[in-house]
């Protein structure tokens, strides 16, 4: 079975994502010593984000719908061992990136309330060995949740040939199902709550601080990186709210409107694990400079070292 024009889009659309992302966290740790503004936590925060967008990207493209048209026969035989051995794999990988994933928006969602109200400390504060140790977890804690379900054989996972072989379909038994979907469910719905209260309140300072005060360019500067924050919010919001509509709708019966949510899935994960390198080339100048430098080094010399002044301490944003 061919894959459909929309499968076939929104993977080369994530696969491109992916080339942008893996672009911008070379052009990032390449010029931040020319520009500081590169140098702040926040591009910390976003080359972590990226990492674990183009992991996602890859694994879902490769795994999951490669996988399921049948491109990967020449490898994917049934009765191997990795017909046996892929499905527990590729549940742990997909979930527990997703897990990164949601995590990495709580501490986005942080850094930008802590700009907002600690504007002279928060560099220092994200700097400091117990914040990139947090930095590090992330890339552990979903293992807490997913490993007990992926090494634990009174489960199944298997794979099965759909109508006519057609399709090699992905399958688990109904209690791991349901255990990974509330895990899934309950990471995205935790990262969306305290995530939206971390930008509700800097919305609120902010939107104070731009009444009581005058924007200059550091503010401005901070003030576009909590839009591209806010945006990744909203598509994590998105997924949360198909994640809880699916379960709720499953304790109905309804199948079908089930697996209409569940094919709905999949489009939103691509948006999330895709938006990110889009989003940042459109609401930061000096990620679109440093692409530019990369992609174009004869321009080099034409883009001058940006200085970013800090808000004095009368200031906040």
């Amino acid at each position: 079975m061919s894959m459909s024009v929309l499968q076939f889009v929104l993977t080369i659309f994530a696969l491109v994502s992916a080339v942008l992302n893996l672009t911008i966290i070379i052009s990032i740790r390449r010029h931040r010593k020319d520009n500081t503004i590169l140098k702040g936590s926040f591009f910390s925060l976003t080359t972590i984000q990226s990492a674990a967008d183009i992991l996602l990207a890859c694994e879902t493209a490769l795994l999951m719908r490669a996988r399921k048209y049948r491109y990967l026969d020449f490898m994917l035989v049934e009765g191997n061992a990795l017909w046996y051995i892929l499905p527990w794999v590729t549940n742990f990988f997909n979930y527990h990136i997703k897990g990164v994933i949601y995590l990495g928006h709580i501490l986005l969602s942080f850094n930008r309330f802590t700009a907002v109200f600690f504007p002279l400390k928060y560099e220092s504060f994200w700097d400091s060995k117990p914040m990139k140790f947090v930095k590090a977890f992330i890339w552990i804690i979903p293992s807490f949740f997913y490993l007990p379900i992926v090494l634990n054989f009174n489960y199944h996972m298997w794979y099965s040939m759909g109508t006519n072989n057609e399709t090699v379909r992905l399958q688990m038994d109904d209690e791991s199902t349901q255990l990974i979907s509330y895990f899934d469910a309950s990471l995205s719905f935790g990262a969306t709550v305290i995530s939206f209260i971390f930008h509700l309140s800097s919305a609120f300072k902010i939107s104070k601080q731009m009444i009581t005060h005058n924007i200059n360019q550091y503010h401005s500067i901070e003030i576009r990186l909590f839009i591209a924050s806010v945006l990744l919010f909203i598509l994590l919001s998105l997924n949360t709210t198909v994640h809880i509509a699916a379960i709720v709708v499953s304790n109905t019966g309804n199948t079908v409107l089930v697996m209409w949510l569940y094919d709905l899935s999949y489009p939103m994960l691509d948006m999330l694990c895709s938006a990110n390198p889009w989003i940042l080339c459109l609401t930061s100048s000096a990620t679109r400079d440093a692409v530019k430098r990369l992609l174009l080094p004869s321009k080099k010399d034409e883009v001058t070292s940006i200085r970013l002044v800090s808000p004095s301490t009368n200031s906040a944003i």
